[in-house]
């Protein structure tokens, strides 16, 4: 099922590559919206799998609140997508603990291993949450005592059981020495004196005489476990504690000769035990509750108990194996048994039939618990076969390079056998395409622990040569010492193919907006040419005519002149077009005041076009100091000649207004308002688009190409602004464009700006 995805951008056009993007990959987009409070409100109704967000955000909460809330209340992976990478904007972000972080412009590849990162750690560290309370409960309810301490003896940990052994609760435990809570009269039983419960560099088993708070004395059985760091340094420890009053009161009462029996037997790391064909369990050393739970005064109680919790299948094959047993006879076998929780564990039996009287069989043996090793044989397994089902050829070497293991998938890119594969070199699949040192550098990056990976050229046993991606991963001891390689190749060749007709596509297209460059320079000119001679021409006439013509030629004068220049101003929006789409408009960035350098300069022309339209133009600056920007001069001041000039074209009465104002984080907003004819909602969505004008056809009202805001956009783009359209029908528009203003940019590079 494919992941759900939310996507939180509030530039419109990032978040519809966005999703065109994720949909490519195969995602579902489960909504888009633009800021943090819409994001909340879309998780709430939607529940999806991951969400992306861009760090800055309109609204009240930008990118990096907006994922804290995400995290703390909805339990769902977040990926910062931003085009700001600078520190400061790191450090808040970590905090916020993404699954991801990915800086505009992404490629596909780049967003598409970020969310199956993203989603494999989040499906890892909810396993590991559930995994975490699993354990706890299991603390809690175990049929022992567990005390657990910091460095300092100091108690962290302590469950209800040892809570009902000591007579402390767990509420007064917590943060005292542990010496205070397990008040001992020490006996030395088996392993010696109970010692420093923190600084001890081994673990050790004991019994002793406890004094719980009542005053009450009780024997434990102590197992004290130091926990151990990675780094192989002690934090603290793990003390299991068994109430074993009642044992020991029974076993005090034997007599010598079997206290020294049973001191041996039950110090042993085996579970000992004796069984009647005709009575059940006779004996079990105290091994059996350690390894499945059981008490011994249960075992006692029912002798059958042990028997009884044998999975069945296994059970009637050794009930079958004693009863045929003969005396002196030995035997070894494993079964599954239940512990005290209903956990099935697996055991290793080695047993010998001692007496044999009738029908009575005593059956004495020795058990292990192997449940570790099962879980580790079936761990192999699963793994083995994981690799040998993997798509992608791996193979594994020894140090001189020797395959000592391959999977299936080996033989479908290589075309050999797995018995021509292993014990060979990897020099069976060369092809000769890589020179000598081409491998040198190769081994010299693994033998040095690092990862390798590349493309490579390989033939197969058939002859052919095919394209492959591999990577080599050097696999190490504990002691960190290399004792293999790991190599995972993919075949790449129909990949590669691709590439090839892409790069050939894309040269093509290249010479093709080269000659289309050409050809627009080209016609440029002729173009300019003559209707630059019209319009000197029709200048020449009108400044000599203008008295001796009536208002009917003047106005042709007029309109020859509108014409000429309507025609001029069509051709520059298609050069300028031409260039931004085959990439040859060079951006040439500086420092710049922005009332003197670009928008003042402007202001007379505009203002004398809006006067002849009967409009008021008027313009307002908030700021009191100098307004500097880092930008391109040609691309920023085209931004408000198309707007401005744009707001007097579709104003038929009322108003422009042109204001300038400092915004907060050191930015600078620039509106271009007007009472004009206004955007329909339906045609909002599209204003930037290349061509594209509302009213279409030779019946439209106004004039104009549809370039115009296109190149706008693209504009701010160049000059890191970014823009906004406000707009009601026959109500006008306000156009806002927001600027970086210097002094934020100097707390970059400050050599860039300098002239």
């Amino acid at each position: 099922m494919a992941a759900r995805i939310l996507i939180v951008e509030d530039e419109m056009i990032v978040s519809l590559e966005l999703m065109e993007r994720l949909k490519v990959l195969g995602y579902e987009v489960t909504d888009t919206v633009s800021s943090g409070e819409e994001a909340l409100k879309s998780i709430g109704k939607t529940s999806p799998d991951l969400v992306i967000l861009d760090i800055m955000l309109a609204g009240k909460m930008d990118g990096i609140e907006t994922a804290e809330i995400i995290k703390e209340k909805f339990h769902i992976p977040a990926i910062f997508l931003t085009a700001y990478a600078d520190k400061q904007t790191l450090d808040r972000a970590k905090i916020a603990t993404p699954y991801g972080y990915i800086i505009k412009p992404f490629e596909e590849r780049e967003l598409h291993t970020n969310i199956e990162i993203a989603l494999y750690k989040h499906k890892t560290d909810l396993l590991l949450r559930e995994k975490d309370k699993w354990l706890t409960t299991i603390l809690y309810s175990m049929g022992e005592g567990v005390i657990a301490t910091d460095l300092e003896g100091k108690i962290s940990f302590m469950n209800e059981k040892a809570s009902k052994i000591t007579g402390f609760s767990i509420k007064e435990a917590a943060g005292k020495p542990v010496s205070e809570i397990l008040l001992m009269k020490i006996k030395r039983f088996d392993t010696g004196l109970l010692g420093s419960y923190s600084k001890k560099p081994e673990g050790f088993e004991e019994e002793a005489l406890l004094i719980s708070k009542n005053g009450e004395e009780k024997y434990i059985r102590e197992m004290v476990t130091p926990i151990i760091d990675d780094n192989k340094r002690i934090q603290g420890t793990v003390i299991v504690i068994q109430d074993i009053s009642r044992e020991k009161r029974i076993e005090i009462r034997l007599k010598n000769s079997e206290r020294k029996f049973k001191a041996l037997v039950e110090k042993s790391p085996e579970m000992i035990f004796l069984y009647s064909t005709i009575k059940g369990g006779i004996y079990y050393s105290p091994k059996v509750n350690e390894i499945l739970g059981y008490s011994l005064e249960k075992l006692r109680t029912d002798p059958w108990m042990f028997m009884e919790n044998i999975l069945p299948e296994d059970r009637q094959k050794i009930i079958q194996l004693y009863n045929s047993a003969g005396e002196g006879e030995n035997f070894i076998h494993e079964y599954r048994i239940k512990d005290e929780r209903g956990k099935i564990r697996w055991v290793l039996e080695h047993a010998v039939c001692l007496t044999v009287n009738g029908e009575e069989k005593i059956i004495e043996g020795i058990c292990n618990d192997i449940t570790l090793t099962k879980q580790a044989e079936e761990k192999i397994r699963i793994q083995s076969s994981a690799l040998n089902s993997a798509y992608n050829g791996i193979i594994i070497a020894d140090l001189s390079g020797n395959i000592v293991w391959c999977n299936e998938s080996i033989e479908k890119l290589s075309g050999y056998k797995k018995e021509e594969i292993i014990g060979n070199n990897p020099r069976l699949f060369q092809s000769g395409k890589q020179d000598e040192k081409f491998y040198q550098d190769l081994w010299r990056i693994i033998k040095n622990g690092k990862v390798w990976r590349s493309e490579i050229i390989n033939r197969r046993k058939n002859g052919k040569e095919y394209y492959e991606e591999m990577s080599i991963t050097p696999v190490k001891s504990k002691g960190g010492e290399i004792t293999h390689f790991v190599a995972i190749k993919e075949d790449i060749t129909e990949r590669k193919t691709i590439e090839m007709k892409l790069i050939r596509a894309k040269e093509e297209a290249i010479r093709s907006d080269h000659l289309k460059s050409e050809f627009l320079a080209q016609m440029s000119h002729e173009i300019r040419t003559p209707i630059n001679n019209i319009l000197s021409s029709t200048q020449l006439l009108k400044s000599e005519m203008i008295e001796l013509v009536d208002n009917e030629y003047r106005e042709t004068f007029d309109i020859i002149e509108r014409g000429g220049w309507r025609l001029i101003r069509t051709i520059d929006l298609i050069l300028d077009m031409s260039a931004i789409q085959t990439n040859s408009y060079k951006v040439v960035k500086k420092r710049l005041y922005l009332l003197d350098d670009i928008l003042l300069p402007l202001i007379p022309e505009f203002k004398n076009a809006a006067k002849l339209k009967n409009l008021s133009f008027s313009f307002c600056s908030e700021s009191r100091g100098d307004l500097l920007v880092w930008a391109d001069r040609y691309s920023l001041t085209q931004i408000f000649v198309n707007l401005i000039d744009n707001a007097v074209k579709y104003t038929e009465k009322g108003e422009i207004r042109l204001s300038v104002k400092e915004a907060a984080k050191a930015h600078i907003v620039v509106k271009v308002s007007d009472t004009g004819i206004g955007i329909s909602k339906e045609y909002i969505n599209d204003i930037f688009k290349p061509f594209s004008q509302e009213e279409q056809g030779y019946t439209r009202k106004f004039e104009g190409t549809g370039l115009g805001l296109a190149l706008v956009k693209n504009y701010c783009g160049m000059n890191d602004a970014s823009i906004k359209v406000e707009s009601k029908k026959n109500k006008g528009t306000i156009f806002s464009v927001t600027l970086k203003k210097l002094e934020d940019l100097l707390l970059g590079d400050t050599n860039k700006w300098k002239e």
